[in-house]
C-alpha cells in the first residue's frame, strides 16, 4: 500500500507532452494480457489524434510523489502491469511546465501534489476516454478505452479515483453515463467494474471492421452498390 501521509496523489489532464508516456501505458497493457504485437500505434500517433485540431480522446493521468516500492497486492483488477515502470522517475525534468500541476478536481481519497513541490511526479495510472452519445437516452457520455494502473499503487485505491475522476470530467461537459469492454479473459476487472457500479450489459455484443473488412465496406459504393 502506499502511505498516504507520505505519498500524494493527484490525478490531471494529459497534454500534448504525455504521447510518449500514455503510448508506454498502452504497451503495458498489451503486454498484461499477452498481445504486444497487436499494437501498431505510435507515439505520434497518439500526439496527433489527441492533441489536435479535433482530439479523439482525452487523458486522466495519476501521478504521486515519493513513491514506496510493495510487493504484488491483489487489488483493483485492471489492466495492471506486471512491473514497474523504468521511465517514470525521470519523465519531469526541472523546469517542465506539467510539475506542480493543480489537479482536475479534489480527489476523494489523496491530497494534491501542491504548487511549488520540490518532489517529482511518479506515474501512478491513467485513464483513456472519448465522447460517447446515446440517442435512445438523447444524453451525452464517454467511453472508457484503457485504464491502467502501476504496480506500485495497487490496491491504494488509484483505478478508483481515476474512475471517479473520469465521472466527475464526464458529467462537467454535460455527459451522464460512462461506457466500457472488457476482455473476456480478465475476470478480476469485471469484479471491479461491477463493484463499481458498472453492469453488464448482456443483451450487447461488440461488432467490429477493421484492416482489409473496413476497407471492404468503404468501399462499397466503388462496385456500384
Amino acid at each position: 500500500m502506499v502511505d498516504s501521509a507520505e505519498n500524494t496523489i493527484h490525478i490531471r489532464l494529459a497534454t500534448a507532452e504525455d504521447a510518449g508516456l500514455i503510448h508506454a501505458g498502452l504497451l503495458k497493457i498489451a503486454k498484461h494480457l499477452g498481445s504486444e504485437g497487436k499494437v501498431t500505434s505510435t507515439i505520434e500517433d497518439i500526439r496527433r489524434h489527441g492533441f489536435g485540431v479535433r482530439p479523439a480522446f482525452e487523458v486522466l493521468i495519476a501521478e504521486a510523489k515519493n513513491p514506496s516500492p510493495t510487493p504484488p497486492h491483489k487489488g483493483e483488477g485492471l489492466n495492471l502491469v506486471a512491473d514497474p515502470w523504468n521511465i517514470t522517475d525521470s519523465v519531469f525534468p526541472e523546469g517542465d511546465s506539467r510539475r506542480g500541476q493543480r489537479q482536475v478536481s479534489p480527489s476523494p481519497l489523496w491530497g494534491g501534489v501542491g504548487e511549488g513541490s520540490s518532489a517529482l511526479p511518479v506515474f501512478a495510472g491513467m485513464c483513456l476516454f472519448f465522447p460517447s452519445f446515446s440517442t435512445w437516452r438523447g444524453e451525452r457520455g464517454a467511453y472508457i478505452q484503457d485504464i491502467v494502473v502501476d504496480e506500485r499503487f495497487r490496491g491504494a485505491g488509484v483505478g478508483i479515483a481515476l474512475i471517479r475522476h473520469t465521472a466527475a470530467h464526464v458529467r462537467e461537459q454535460g455527459g451522464t453515463y460512462l461506457r466500457l469492454s472488457v476482455d473476456e479473459k480478465n475476470v478480476s476487472a469485471q469484479h471491479f467494474y461491477e463493484r463499481l457500479g458498472l453492469s453488464w450489459s448482456r443483451q450487447e455484443r461488440i461488432h467490429a471492421a477493421y484492416g482489409d473488412a473496413f476497407q471492404s465496406l468503404a468501399g462499397l459504393h466503388e462496385s456500384g452498390v
